[in-house]
């Protein structure tokens, strides 16, 4: 995949995603919450990692989240008879999450610059901490109640106190402002503070909502914390609906490109869809802590690259007609989702049956030369059979 769809600016998106189960044998299956049915079900949780560039899009990782019940001796015969590891040790979402993106860095295969999630993860701060310690960026969808400062308020350090034992940790200052939530904060912006933005090309044309951008100081144990970007995106649609996104991006990158992320979660949706619904990523009756992994390492191999229509990287550019001129601002650090010249034919994943696919050698030619291939084998089979 990084030979395929390697790019410096690619993104990797996590998501969890959830594999219904009758039984209670299966590994680390228990009573959750799963995404595929809406609701708390008995079933089994993976954490996934898919890279998108401008190239297109595939499974890269997974970590199959093993419930904290499994970890006490009512289920060590479930944990022998499924082949757990013994040396596991329990891991909260965000924490697999974060082991999957250490790995990528670590083994420096696959280029990417930003990670990407939802508000499930957005909402550990040690998980966007990590990513930054990491030399990435992160672009995290986070709960509307999160907190921060507007300007970063004094502490003050540890020492001799006014009155009893001398303090050894560091405090706010008195009369330090509160953290106000984010929910507030976008509440009390003026109305020439929120521009529209094309953040993502949908299947049935441009979707089109209102973003504004605040520089904030976040919250870590009652502490300021790192400066960072708050975006605010409202739809268009009443009632709107307001979603919050917090981002270690630098101080110069451009609004619209912050825009563009907000809006790259239909390649993580779309991957898990289609795997589910052509490669059979749910479609197996295996119990053990191998299997499973075995499966889904099957899973992830199945998908080809091809030409594809689908992988529309169109614009985010400003709705009031004021386009995003190639060559000017931040064009070098682009995601490369501008529009492209009409000759320009995008590729992405096809996630299909391994039955009828083009050898690798041959993922990216050219859709004419498939076509013409296509012919060919039919011109021999109807000589084959004027012969017979």
């Amino acid at each position: 995949m990084a030979e395929w769809l390697g790019d410096p600016q690619g993104v990797v998106i996590l998501d969890g995603s959830g594999f219904p189960k009758q039984g209670h044998d299966s590994a680390g299956v228990a009573r959750q919450y799963c995404g595929a049915l809406g609701k708390l079900a008995n079933c089994q949780e993976g954490m996934f990692a898919v890279y998108v560039s401008p190239k297109g899009y595939a499974f890269l990782d997974t970590r199959l989240y093993v419930h904290e019940d499994w970890f006490d001796e009512a289920h060590r015969e479930r944990w022998r008879k499924c082949g757990i590891p013994a040396e596991l040790c329990f891991r909260t979402e965000p924490e697999l999450a974060l082991d999957m993106v250490r790995e990528l860095v670590t083994r420096g295969k696959v280029l990417f610059q930003w990670v990407t999630f939802d508000e499930h993860l957005g909402e550990s701060p040690s998980l966007l901490d990590e990513i930054e310690v990491l030399g990435k960026w992160y672009l995290a969808e986070v709960p509307c109640n999160t907190r921060a400062w507007l300007r970063t308020p004094h502490i003050e350090p540890p020492g001799p106190g006014l009155l009893g034992r001398p303090r050894i940790r560091p405090r706010l200052a008195k009369r330090s402002p509160r953290a106000c939530e984010l929910r507030d904060m976008a509440g009390n912006l003026p109305k020439s503070a929120w521009t529209r933005y094309t953040f993502k090309e949908g299947s049935q044309g441009p979707l089109v909502a209102e973003f504004a951008f605040l520089r904030v100081t976040t919250v870590r144990d009652k502490l300021p914390g790192p400066r960072v970007w708050a975006i605010f995106r409202r739809s268009l649609e009443p009632p709107p609906e307001l979603k919050f996104y917090l981002s270690n991006a630098p101080l110069s990158w451009a609004h619209y490109e912050l825009a563009q992320l907000t809006g790259l979660r239909w390649p993580v949706e779309t991957t898990l869809e289609e795997g589910k619904g052509q490669v059979g990523m749910d479609h197996y009756e295996t119990r053990s802590w191998r299997g499973w992994h075995h499966h889904m390492a099957q899973t992830f191999l199945a998908p080809r690259v091809q030409k594809n229509a689908r992988a529309d990287y169109g614009p985010s550019t400003r709705v009031s007609g004021v386009c995003y001129q190639a060559g000017t601002g931040s064009s070098s650090r682009c995601l490369g989702y501008h529009r492209l010249p009409p000759a320009t034919k995008l590729c992405s994943l096809s996630l299909s049956s391994e039955t009828n696919t083009v050898p690798p050698q041959t993922a990216f030619s050219d859709s004419e030369t498939l076509k013409s291939r296509s012919n060919a084998k039919s011109r021999s089979n109807i000589r084959k059979v004027a012969l017979s």
